[in-house]
C-alpha cells in the first residue's frame, strides 16, 4: 500500500463513520422522544443521552472499524494501551505522569506508616510487597516504547519514604526478573502476572517472613495442584476493538494455568478462630486466576485470607479491611499489603 493511499484511510474512515452515524440517528426513535424525567436537575438530559446511545445501531461497528485502522495500518490500540512488540500489551497508566504524583507517594507513604504503627499496637507485624511496573519488568518487549525518566522517579520516592519511616517493605523486582529465566512473569496482554510471577513473589516473602522468625510458618499442611491450560484474553484487549476480526487479526491470547491450594488442619490452626495471614491488595492478589493466594499458602504452610479488592486500588482496600470484622474482631500475625507502583502516584 502506498503511503498516499495510507494517509488517506483515516480521514476516509472518519468520513464514512460519520455519515453512517447521522444516517443512524436520523432513523433512532429515540431522538423524538422525550423522557419523563425532570429537566431542572439534570435528570432529564442524561436519560435523553442514554436512550439515544442505547438506540445508536452504527455506535459499536464504529468503534470496531477505528480499531481495526488503528491496529492493522499502524499496529496501535485505543487510548489506554501502549503496545509493544511481539503482541506484548501495556497498561498507559505506568506510563502516565499524574498532576500531585510526588505528593500523593509521600503522603501514601506516610498512610503506609500510620497503618503498621496502628497494628503494631495490637501485636500484628505488617509487609508491605511493593510489585513493579509490568513495563519495568518486561523491558525486552516495549519495542519503541519508554517509561518516563520522570514517571519512573515516583516508586523509588515512595519505597525510599517507606524505609525511612521503618515500614518493612520487599520490593519484588528482584524475584520477578529471577523468575523470568524460566518464562514469562506477566502476561502477554493482561496488566496482571503469571502464576509463575505470582508463585516467585510469594517464595520471595515468605522467605523474608522465614528471617523474621514467625514460629507459625508451617502450622497446616497445603498441597499445590493445577487445572487445566486455557486460553486467556487479557484485560487489555478492550482497548483494541476488532469486532468479527479479533480472533484472526488480533494479537494471540495467553495461555493460563491457574494453581490451586488445599489447606488442611495442621495443629489446630484451622480449628482457631485467627488465620495467621491477611492478604490485602489489588486484583494481583483477589484474582485466584493468578495463583497468589495459593503461592502464598503453600510456601508459608499457612492459610491466608484474601481480603483483597479488586478495581479499588491498595489503599482504599487498606481502609475497608480496618473496618472488617476480620480486622477488628480477630487479627492475624500477619498482614501482607500487596501495593503495586502504578498506583502510587495515581488518584483513587
Amino acid at each position: 500500500m502506498s503511503r498516499h493511499l495510507v494517509d488517506l484511510v483515516p480521514g476516509a474512515a472518519v468520513v464514512t463513520v460519520l455519515g453512517g452515524g447521522l444516517v443512524g440517528l436520523c432513523f433512532n426513535d429515540s431522538l423524538l422522544v422525550s423522557p419523563d424525567k425532570t429537566w431542572w436537575n439534570g435528570d432529564w438530559g442524561v436519560a435523553y443521552e442514554d436512550a439515544l446511545d442505547e438506540e445508536f445501531v452504527v455506535r459499536e461497528p464504529s468503534i470496531d472499524l477505528f480499531g481495526l485502522i488503528e491496529w492493522t495500518l499502524f499496529g496501535e490500540g485505543r487510548r489506554g494501551v501502549v503496545v509493544g512488540e511481539g503482541g506484548w500489551l501495556f497498561t498507559a497508566e505506568e506510563f502516565e505522569l499524574y498532576p500531585g504524583a510526588v505528593d500523593r507517594a509521600d503522603a501514601r507513604a506516610r498512610r503506609v506508616a500510620e497503618v503498621q504503627a496502628e497494628m503494631a499496637t495490637r501485636g500484628v507485624s505488617l509487609l508491605v510487597a511493593y510489585l513493579p511496573s509490568k513495563a519495568r519488568v518486561e523491558t525486552e518487549h516495549l519495542g519503541k516504547h519508554r517509561v518516563p525518566a520522570e514517571v519512573a522517579l515516583v516508586g523509588p520516592r515512595f519505597v525510599q519514604g517507606l524505609r525511612a519511616a521503618g515500614v518493612d517493605v520487599l520490593e519484588l523486582e528482584g524475584a520477578l526478573l529471577e523468575a523470568r529465566a524460566e518464562g514469562d512473569v506477566f502476561l502477554r496482554t493482561d496488566t496482571h502476572w503469571t502464576p509463575r510471577g505470582a508463585r516467585a513473589s510469594a517464595s520471595a516473602l515468605t522467605a523474608h517472613v522465614k528471617e523474621s522468625g514467625a514460629d507459625w510458618v508451617g502450622g497446616a499442611t497445603v498441597t499445590l495442584s493445577e487445572g487445566a491450560a486455557g486460553a486467556h484474553e487479557g484485560d487489555l484487549f478492550r482497548y483494541i476493538p476488532l469486532g468479527p476480526f479479533q480472533a484472526t487479526l488480533g494479537p494471540a491470547a495467553d495461555t493460563l494455568v491457574t494453581p490451586v491450594a488445599a489447606v488442611e488442619s495442621g495443629g489446630g490452626l484451622l480449628g482457631d478462630a485467627t488465620i495467621p495471614v491477611a492478604l490485602v491488595g489489588t486484583s494481583y492478589s483477589e484474582d485466584k486466576r493468578w495463583g497468589f493466594v495459593a503461592g502464598l499458602q503453600v510456601e508459608l504452610q499457612a492459610d491466608v485470607l484474601n481480603a483483597a479488592k479488586q478495581g479499588q486500588g491498595p489503599f482504599v482496600a487498606m481502609d475497608e479491611y480496618l473496618k472488617d470484622e476480620a480486622w477488628t474482631a480477630s487479627p492475624p500475625r500477619l498482614v501482607i499489603w500487596e501495593i503495586p507502583e502504578r498506583y502510587v502516584g495515581m488518584a483513587e
